[in-house]
Parts: C-alpha cells; structure tokens; sequence
C-alpha cells in the first residue's frame, strides 16, 4: 500500500540505529529507501545482543523497508553508481562523525553539486561544531549530556537513565525525519536543498522542553520523583492491596472532583486549598497521603474499572504479553508481525494512520542482497559526477515552513506539535475557551500567570479566544480560520471530535485540501479509543516502566512527559508527509496518532529483542540490572569509558592492535592520576569494570565531575555529565549549538528556553515567544473576515 512519501527516494548511508531507524520510518511513509553499507557491513548485524538466527534482533528491526546494498566506497566504479544514487534521490541521511563522508568523497558540498535539490541530513553526536562535535556518543551518553535523565529516578535518589531501551537514539532518529521533512516543504517551495544539521544533543535537549522549563521559570532544576512529577497533583501510582499498583491522574478540576467522587473522599473535593493544581502541589503530601490510604483497601482492578468508568485517567502496569493480545493495540495494530528470513518478529507498529495513503512494512532484506539491483538500475550515467562549483545559495529568513496557516485546537502536551511547525517557520494560530487552555494552570512554576509547562509547549504560536463549541458565531469565526489554513491539529477523542463537529467526517466534505492531524490517548477507534490518560498511564500500558528504577521496586516513571511528545513529534511527520502528498494530489487527508502507538513504535527495538531470540539474555533481561545511574563524583554523577571507537580519530572504527594500545595506554594514565595503578591491570577483560568498579568510585569521590570529564577527554576517551538544567546553561557545547537561548515575555522580561532540533543551511529557523491568552484574537479575526 503506497504512502504519502511515494516516489521519493532517500539514500541511508546511516550505521548503528540513529540513522538507519529514521529511514525505516521514512520508508514506512512510502519513500524508496536504499542503503549503503561498507562490505564489511553495519556494525549493529553483529552488535549487540540478543541475536536472532545469527543477526542482531536490532539489526532487523533497523532496516524494515528498504533495499540493502554492501560496497567498497573506495572503488571508482562504485563511487560512480554513488553519485548517479544521488542524482537519482531527494534525500541523504548519515550519522557518522563530522567529515567522514567528506573524506569519502560524499559529504555536503559534493553532493549538492551532483544534486543542487538534494535535502543532505548529518546526524553526529554532538553537531558540526562546537567543543564536542568530533567525540562519539550513544544513547546513554545522550541521555545524561542533554539532561534528560536528570528528571529520572526514585525519590531523594542519583537520576538515572532508561537502561535496555533507546529513547535518545530513537528520539534523534525522529528529529532527522522532522528535519528532512521540513527541508522537503522548503524545496517544494524554492526549488532547492539544504544542509539539516542535526544531533543527539539537539533532539535530547529539545525533547526535554517541559521540564527544562520549569528551571527557567523558577531558577531550580527539578529532580527525580519516582512516578510523580513537580507540577502536578496528583499523577503517581499508588499501591493496592494485592500489591499491584495504580495509576492515576487529574490534571484539571473537573477531573479532580470525579477522582474524589469515585474514591470517596469528599472532604478533599470540597477543600478549598485542594481546588487548584498550585494549591494540590502545595500539598502534596496531605492529598497522596488521603489517595495512597483509600487504593490499599481494594485491588488494583477494583479501582481501575471505577477510575476508568468515572473518566478519570488511570491504568496499571502492562507487560510484553498483555499487549500483543489487547484488543486496541490489535485493532490499532499497534504492533505488527513480521515474518523475515530470520524469523517471525515483532516491531513497533506504524505510529500514524493516514486515511488515504496507509504505507507499509516490508521485511527486512539480507544484507548485500541487493548489489545487484542497485549496480544495475543507477550504472552511471553521463551528469552524475560533480559538477564546477555552484553558486552560494543566499539564506531565506522565515524558516523552512514560512507561508504554512496552522489552526491549533489541542490542549495539553500535545501542544508541542503546533509548536514546532510555528518554530519553523508556519503560523500557527492557537484557539482557546474564553479561560484559556486549562494546561496554562500546570503549575508552580508559573511564568506570569501561564504554566512553565504551557509556555513550553505553546512557542511561536498566536492565541485567539472563541467559544466555538457553544456559540455559533464563534464557530463561524474558527470556519473562516479552517477555510484558509493548510493544517488542523486536534486532540479530542473520538466521541467528543463528533459531537464538537471536528471529525474527518464533518470536515473533509467542506475543506477538502485541509490536512488533519488528530492526537488521542489509544486511537481513533477501538474499545479503548475515549478512555483518557495522560502521559503517566501511558508509560505504565506500554511496558516502559520496566527500564527504569530497581526490579521489584515502586514504579519509575521517565520524568520527560514521553507519551504526549512522542505522539506531537510523530504528529508533525505525519503533517508534512500529508502536505508532500497534497503537492502531488491537490487533495488533504487525514493523519491519526495516538500516544500508545507513538511509544510502542519507539520502542521497536525491544519488542524485536523478544521475539524468541537465540538468547533470552541481553536486552531481554535488561530490566533486571540495577539502576543506570552513572558513576558518582564529588559533586555530579559522570559517565566515561576507553573504548577502541572513543580513541579512534575522526569516527574511523577502531580495534587494530595500534589503537588497542592507545586504549591500554589512556587508562593506565587515567588510573595513576587517581591513585588506583592497580586499577588498570587486566583491562579490558571481560569482568574488568565489575572488577574495579568499587577502587573508581572510592578514588571518584576525591574529584569533581569537571576534572575527571576533563581528564578522560585528553587522554581521548570519552567522558559527559549527568547534566541537570541548571548546568545544562553552562555547557560549552549546548552553548555553541544555540540550545539554550531565551525570549521576551510580556510583563516577565527575558526569560530562558530550549533552541531547536536542527540546524538549516538555507531557510534557517529561530522560536517566537509563547502568546498570552487571547492576545491575537482581534488582528486574527480580522484578517479572516
């Protein structure tokens, strides 16, 4: 079934998982990916475990979708059907260190010289400049680096990151299909590519917006809470009396008086120091201490059944099996089967429904298998080789996505797609209830009088107040807005879509050309399909709990709001997917994605890993290890490491016996500058690190994270910070990158942000500031009279 991306070709000459995952989503939209391996192969067939049938399980779930060729780079004819696969594509991926396809005759400049429509992404670690840009790095590097891990963890205790899973690889690999995609609507425009500069610090930092707002807004980073969070009474899970726990959640008052109801407690409903979510936070001990009582006297399914028949947000914690038979991620096929040479394995479902143009999954192919195919069908051909140079492209201001009218009606975290798409360059009109939307009260911390959390999610947008659902000028008004705009973005759910006349239904027969992007909990159909949630029980239903916190222990929710991000993240690919396809059709369509979904696709991965793997040990058994919490120091956990590849120069991979002394060496430097000589003997053999972890962490308690972080990088190994947001600000790196910049608030004054996911050569992009409530009514209004 073809996608909204048919026809166009992306050309993956990605390794690992960042870039090659980034390509199975393009390819899932439809684009023809083709692949590009050294004969060697990508590391990730061979590393790192579980295997399945003799290849990585990650492997196969890497590279769905597309055509798997194997070529020495250094071969002239090779490099000649190189350059006639770009003549033939619209897009380029990588993620290897800076320059290392300049030095292979396939970076940027001489590309866009075979190509001057080529959109080329470079995914590194850390960017193309900055004091990092030539370190490697890999997920949980990424995690603590950027700050996301530091929201992450048991009350009082070291934040930690998620171990087994891949949430900074996976959430880069989306960055890089935001990027391209963008790039794409900027050259349906111009006529002309562009350099998407991308990394793991970008989409880290970027996809923890919420939280780090909160620093902004109050001057402290927020900390670990277990499977609660700072700005928000109550969302947690509570224990029941057969040991299993509940989630639950009320994030605004209508919700909060039916969570009282349901549990009976009536004298917190009528408390007037209880009815605001400021007034919860404040006390909070007193409200989950009142919860915690009421939930120990039942089970766990009593109370989910009366929370969920009163539409209160709550779930428990699900496991692999309980997915793969419920009846909503079934319908939703929320998870697919896929039968490969390998094996039958389980991946991630697509996270988006498109109503026109489905897409698809195609099994993964035998690496090489398509040599053939390809040497075949791109022989070269006269024009493919680089031409003289060209000529400097000046940048066009406004962004990627300027011209684009965006109507926003969601509410909540899911805000973050609007956002986007206004940081990028679109207008993005957001329409509120005449009380605004109820997240600007999510808070302490406040800035001014809207949440941190709303401000963070609600950037580069304008705010028009209407009371659409209830009066019939205001409707007409948001008509005149739909009429004009190229997007819509909802997140009611089904039910309530139909009545407020916001369906496809409703509105395909009047706008035709509109694109309609609708994000739910669970789906747009399914028996689960009205039930709310929020971010919270959306970690619990999608398994992730298990790669956080102490098997056995409380519940560990990841402290970055994932669901909702996630889904906004997808939401946007599926926007400008939507919109590419309009290019070619006239036609919109409609674009579906649920938060569920979004998580179980990111974590494809794992589901893969347990597809009856030749070993049940590895990332199967992941969730068994102890807390990822990094190394302590005097003052802030690091992580570090000597490993062949952190040596190598210029990302070249390393292992020959030169550079295994170089290894040798380092660490053995390393350890006499600790005090520990003793510490170095035997490395790297197998138990080495679980050997001479207790000498490191006694002799780390002596020094500083700066110093020791400083040390490993000399002697070229690689070495970060759990960064918190307060220290985030201060890294040179986030610094050179332009990851922390700020805005003008009206009444406020500068106040801090996040930067953005990318970087682009021709249509650069900056953020406005988030509107006050109804600021832009009247001059909205107007223009669409």
């Amino acid at each position: 079934m073809s996608g909204p991306l048919s026809g166009l070709r992306v050309l993956d000459l990605s390794h690992y998982g960042v870039g090659p995952w980034a390509c199975v989503l393009l390819g899932e939209m439809g684009a023809d990916v083709v692949k590009v391996e050294p004969l060697e192969g990508d590391h990730l067939t061979f590393s790192p475990p579980p295997y399945k049938n003799g290849i990585t399980t990650v492997y196969i779930c890497s590279n769905l979708n597309k055509r798997l060729a194997q070529f020495d780079l250094h071969d002239e004819t090779v490099r000649e059907t190189m350059y006639e696969l770009v003549r033939q594509s619209d897009i380029v991926i990588e993620n290897h260190r800076p320059g290392y396809y300049d030095r292979r005759g396939m970076g940027w400049e001489t590309v866009r010289k075979i190509n001057p429509r080529i959109i080329y992404c470079s995914s590194s670690g850390y960017g193309s400049k900055g004091p990092y840009k030539d370190m490697g790095s890999t997920d949980p590097y990424g995690q603590a680096v950027s700050g996301f891990a530091s929201v992450s963890g048991a009350v009082g205790e070291i934040p930690e990151g998620m171990k087994g899973t891949s949430p900074m690889d996976h959430g880069t690999s989306q960055y890089i299909v935001s990027g391209v995609l963008a790039a794409l609507y900027s050259r349906e425009q111009t006529g002309v590519g562009q350099f998407v500069d991308c990394s793991q610090m970008h989409a880290g930092v970027a996809m923890s917006a919420v939280r780090a707002s909160e620093f902004f807004a109050s001057g402290v980073s927020p900390v670990p809470m277990g499977s609660g969070t700072g700005p928000i009474v109550p969302t947690r899970a509570y224990q029941a009396n057969d040991k299993k726990w509940v989630n639950l959640s009320a994030l605004d008052e209508p919700t909060w008086q039916r969570l009282c109801a349901a549990l009976g407690l009536t004298s917190l409903a009528t408390d007037t120091r209880l009815q605001t979510n400021a007034g919860r936070v404040e006390h909070r001990a007193e409200v989950d201490g009142a919860i915690e009582g009421v939930i120990a006297t039942e089970s766990s399914e009593h109370w989910i059944g009366k929370l969920q028949a009163a539409g209160v947000p709550s779930g428990g914690y699900w496991i692999m099996n309980q997915l793969r038979i419920s009846e909503q991620v079934r319908e939703q096929r929320m998870l697919e089967e896929v039968d490969t040479q390998w094996g039958r394995v389980t991946v991630g479902g697509m996270p988006w429904r498109f109503s026109r143009t489905p897409g698809h999954i195609i099994p993964t192919h035998k690496p090489g298998s398509d040599n053939e195919e390809i040497l075949r069908v791109f022989a070269p051909k006269d024009g493919a080789a680089p031409v003289a140079d060209l000529p400097n492209i000046d940048p066009v201001e406004g962004g990627p996505l300027r011209g684009l009218k965006v109507i926003d009606l969601t509410t909540g975290y899911e805000g973050f797609a609007g956002s986007t798409m206004g940081d990028l360059g679109a207008v993005v009109i957001k329409v509120e209830p005449p009380d605004g939307d109820p997240m600007r009260q999510l808070g302490p911390p406040f800035i001014g009088k809207d949440a941190a959390s709303f401000v963070a999610v609600n950037r580069s947008k304008q705010s028009v107040c209407l009371d659409w659902a209830n009066d019939a000028a205001a409707r007409a008004s948001l008509d005149k807005l739909m009429a004009d705009a190229d997007v819509l973005i909802t997140n009611d759910q089904p039910t309530a879509a139909r009545e407020r006349r916001i369906d496809w239904a409703t509105l395909e027969a009047k706008y035709p050309k509109l694109v309609h992007c609708s994000i739910t909990p669970f789906g747009d159909s399914g028996p689960m399909a009205d039930q709310p949630a929020t971010d919270l029980e959306i970690q619990g239903i999608s398994s992730q709990y298990k790669w956080l916190g102490t098997y056995g222990g409380p519940p560990v929710r990841l402290g970055i709001p994932v669901g909702p991000t996630y889904a906004a993240i997808f939401a946007f690919h599926g926007i400008m997917a939507a919109l590419y396809e309009r290019t070619l059709s006239g036609r919109g369509q409609r674009v579906s994605v649920s938060q569920l979904a979004s998580q179980l696709s990111m974590q494809s991965t794992m589901w893969t890993s347990e597809s009856e793997p030749d070993d049940w040990g590895g990332h199967a058994s992941a969730h068994l290890r102890p807390p990822a919490r990094g190394w302590a120091t005097a003052d802030r956990a690091i992580l570090w490491g000597f490993t062949s590849g952190s040596v190598a120069p210029g990302g070249e991979r390393g292992g020959d016996s030169g550079r295994a002394q170089q290894q040798r060496s380092a660490i053995a430097t390393f350890c006499e500058r600790l005090g520990i000589p003793e510490a170095a003997e035997g490395f790297p053999g197998g138990n080495w690190q679980e050997r001479t972890r207790p000498l490191f962490e006694k002799a780390f308690k002596n020094h500083g994270a700066d110093e020791l972080v400083g040390w490993v990088r000399e002697l070229g190994g690689n070495a970060v910070q759990y960064h918190n947001f307060e220290s985030l600000t201060r890294d040179p790196q986030a610094q050179a990158l332009g990851m922390i910049s700020s805005y003008d608030y009206p009444g406020v004054g500068q106040v801090g942000t996040t930067g953005l996911g990318w970087e682009f050569s021709h249509s650069p992009a900056t953020h406005g500031r988030p509107p006050l409530l109804g600021e832009h009514t009247e001059t909205a209004l107007r223009a669409y009279q």
